[in-house]
């Protein structure tokens, strides 16, 4: 493990003599799957001759993030099945026919991995793994205010859970070259406080999962909007206040922009409930040797970390 010392300001850091923070790490797991899977080449292979670069790219974050982050307890969300969205919005994420089925093998022979290190998974239809990531940070939170949630993902959706002791960590370049968003910093990002992001969606849109937004409203002119009026409504409710065109837009818009809303909100209703304790990564040696054998990662059981051993 890192034996760096902690920063003196972080409330939830390890305590004196024990290897753990008071921390609970959450993993969008297709998220970083999919920055494993395109970040690495597919000559990674297991011995059954198929490739394994996701898994693999999967367990050194993995590993890196217990590292530096030594939490005490570490959950994993997947997407999984049809979500609910599809029947608000048939477009909803049109334009991802071109993503390599391969992934999805790859995180099916990761999933079996991971419950061989002890990580606590869930997913499920009509749930995606952002409604899973909101439902389990709230929960955490009323039943356990006194530790921190860090969310590891390179989903912006998931600015809307960042507040009172929950942190997001977005991957840049790297795992390990990356920044943690607090509220001060998803503000300073977007202009609006994390709250106000499915508002500021719901202007903008999302190409990246087809939410149509309103056409010609951009990032500055949604902050600014609701920096005046500070919700959607009240951006409708003071049209009188914007320039002809931009009223035009947004009364053109005002469908667009309530679905938009209804389809960038994550949902704190999924099913996550589950007692602490099972959510403590805890693994038995030989079980995670022989899942990493089967796999090919021979080099990589050398670095289990030895602090979640039972």
């Amino acid at each position: 493990m890192n034996n760096a010392p902690q920063d003196p300001r972080d409330p939830y850091a390890a305590a004196e003599g024990s290897p753990f923070a008071d921390r609970l790490l959450v993993l969008d797991g297709h998220s970083l799957a999919f920055r494993a899977f395109y970040g690495l080449p597919d000559s990674l292979k297991a011995p059954d001759g198929q490739s394994v670069q996701a898994v693999y790219g999967f367990i050194n974050m993995l590993f890196a993030l217990l590292d530096d982050h030594r939490p005490r307890w570490i959950a994993a969300t997947f997407d999984e099945g049809r979500p609910f969205r599809h029947e608000l919005f048939d477009g909803y994420k049109a334009g991802r026919e071109d993503i390599d089925p391969d992934v999805k093998v790859q995180v099916d022979r990761l999933r079996p991995l991971l419950d061989a290190l002890g990580v606590w998974q869930v997913a499920g239809a009509p749930f995606e793994a952002d409604d899973y990531i909101a439902s389990l940070t709230r929960r955490w939170r009323d039943e356990y205010p006194e530790s921190e949630v860090l969310i590891v993902s390179g989903d912006r959706d998931l600015f809307q859970c960042v507040g009172d002791g929950v942190r997001m960590l977005y991957p840049l370049k790297g795992i390990r070259d990356s920044r943690i968003f607090d509220a001060a910093g998803v503000e300073e990002r977007f202009g609006v406080p994390p709250h106000g992001l499915r508002d500021f969606k719901a202007l903008v849109g999302d190409p990246s999962d087809n939410i149509p937004g309103v056409k010609g409203v951009g990032e500055k002119t949604a902050a600014r909007l609701l920096g005046a009026h500070t919700t959607l409504e009240g951006v409708y409710a003071n049209l009188e206040e914007c320039t002809p065109a931009l009223r035009r837009n947004l009364e053109t818009g005002f469908d667009a922009a309530h679905l938009s809303r209804e389809l960038v909100t994550l949902r704190e209703d999924a099913p996550v409930a589950a007692p602490a304790d099972a959510l403590e990564m805890r693994y038995t040696r030989a079980d995670a040797a022989a899942a990493m054998r089967a796999l090919g990662f021979e080099t990589t059981i050398r670095r289990l970390p030895q602090a979640y051993a039972r």
